[in-house]
């Protein structure tokens, strides 16, 4: 159970982020709404030694090999490194070769640097599921596979003598897939959470072996399906998610207390100067006012270059709004202030082992749920909260919805049982009102 408000009474005053976390800068939450991979996962996951990194040369102007000691150092794996040194035989190889144009288009298209941050979580999560096999299946001939790709890697790296036959993508086999599907859900050589919780939930899993999903895509192309969506693992997620129940991100509670809470906490945060405080507050008011997502703030290095707006944000919220913080950054902002503000309570002991306990409590996602929530509670109608969320459908946010709804029945409810239309304590502090239409293109206005 977290602490009550009257638990944590005092602690936003002279508290210290920096002990709260015991030296770590991030703290892990497996039900984040967000991508699994995060470093205690590099840390903790199978295969741990088998793990490949990169980093950018700014002199080269592209991604080289490193190890882990290096202080730009990325999650990387052996398609994209063997995609980014060699080069994959193509599924429509022939057509390309020929026409000369074709081939010299696609080789530019192989060296462009992919800047998108859903390509690198795409590479770290698909290194997770290469280690796993390494360390768990190594005589599996898909290993020898894996392992030709890095060896070839290296020694076009090494060499300027261009390997005269590309390697062909090979299709990840069913069975391996469907065995890293299992030990995400429960692994019973070390397991991640202790032995009666799973490791992972369902939502959580899927996320994983969209990973894997997107690797086919890349290589084999559309046409070809993935072995992350055979009918053994459709029915293993469905069946965990009937178990798991709905877990929803976790949100605030108390809204009108909550808010004056979390804003008495960062004013009075150690080691945030003014201006930092200031920062934090303003964008904390920002994401919760149009229930952003903490990648909204994340400024990759072609929006900055170009200055251009974001396309997936409002028209009237753009990238110099968040230009203070990248998300990483943000994440660990907020996950601060939780901490302070008694509303996350960090994990405790050391993963895979009898004494850890897992984090609980709101993350950053849990702005986004409770910004749903708060709409709902002020008369907002599916569609609205939907529309200022830009969520794609109401499947998710139509729960918050009716959370929002079931806190404002509670909370306009009078004692003899009658409904005092108006009488929300939300009304006193903050008042949600429409700002949101669907403009032309398909983008939102404000």
């Amino acid at each position: 159970m977290l602490p009550s408000l009257d638990d944590t009474a005092g602690v936003g005053v002279g508290f210290d982020a920096n002990d709260a976390y015991g030296g770590h800068t991030s703290a892990f939450h497996p039900e984040e709404e967000s991508t699994p991979f995060d470093e205690q996962q590099v840390r903790f996951a199978p295969g741990a030694r088998f793990m490949l990194w990169k980093r950018w040369d700014p002199e080269g102007a592209r991604y080289v090999a490193c190890n882990a000691s290096h202080a730009d150092h990325m999650p990387d794996n052996r398609h994209s490194r063997f995609e980014r040194v060699v080069g994959f035989r193509r599924y429509n190889q022939e057509a390309i070769n020929s026409n000369p144009a074709l081939v010299d288009m696609y080789e530019k298209l192989r060296h462009e640097v992919k800047w998108r941050r859903a390509y690198e979580q795409r590479v770290a999560g698909f290194s997770l599921f290469e280690r796993f096999v390494l360390e768990r299946h190594p005589e599996h001939p898909y290993c020898q596979y894996l392992r030709t790709l890095e060896q070839n890697s290296l020694c076009e790296a090494e060499s300027h003598d261009p390997i005269p036959i590309h390697a062909a993508f090979l299709l990840p086999p069913e069975e391996l897939v469907v065995a890293w599907a299992i030990n995400l859900r429960k692994d019973v050589v070390r397991p991640w959470q202790p032995t009666q919780h799973a490791d992972h939930l369902a939502n959580t899993i899927k996320t994983y072996l969209s990973k894997v999903s997107g690797t086919v895509n890349e290589f084999a192309g559309e046409s070809v399906g993935s072995p992350s969506n055979c009918h053994l693992i459709r029915d293993k997620l469905a069946h965990w998610k009937e178990i798991d129940g709905q877990h929803q991100s976790y949100s605030f509670s108390d809204l009108p207390t909550d808010l004056q809470r979390l804003y008495a906490c960062t004013f009075a945060m150690v080691g945030w100067s003014k201006l930092e405080r200031i920062t934090v507050w303003t964008m904390f008011l920002t994401q919760f006012g149009i229930a952003g997502r903490a990648s909204d703030a994340d400024v990759n290095m072609a929006e900055a270059a170009d200055g251009e707006e974001r396309e997936d944000l409002p028209q009237a919220v753009n990238r110099r709004m968040w230009v203070a913080y990248t998300e990483d950054v943000w994440r660990n902002k907020t996950m601060k202030l939780f901490i302070a503000s008694g509303h996350y309570v960090p994990s405790q002991g050391r993963p895979r082992s009898d004494s850890y306990v897992p984090p609980r409590g709101a993350t950053n996602h849990g702005i986004r749920s409770s910004s749903a929530q708060w709409a709902a509670r002020c008369g907002a109608s599916l569609m609205q909260v939907k529309a200022m969320g830009r969520w794609k459908s109401t499947d998710v946010c139509s729960h918050y919805v009716a959370q929002g709804n079931e806190v404002s029945d509670h909370a306009t409810t009078g004692v003899n049982g009658t409904i005092a239309e108006n009488d929300d304590p939300m009304q006193r502090v903050w008042w949600w009102k429409p700002v949101a239409i669907r403009g032309e293109g398909g983008r939102d206005q404000l």
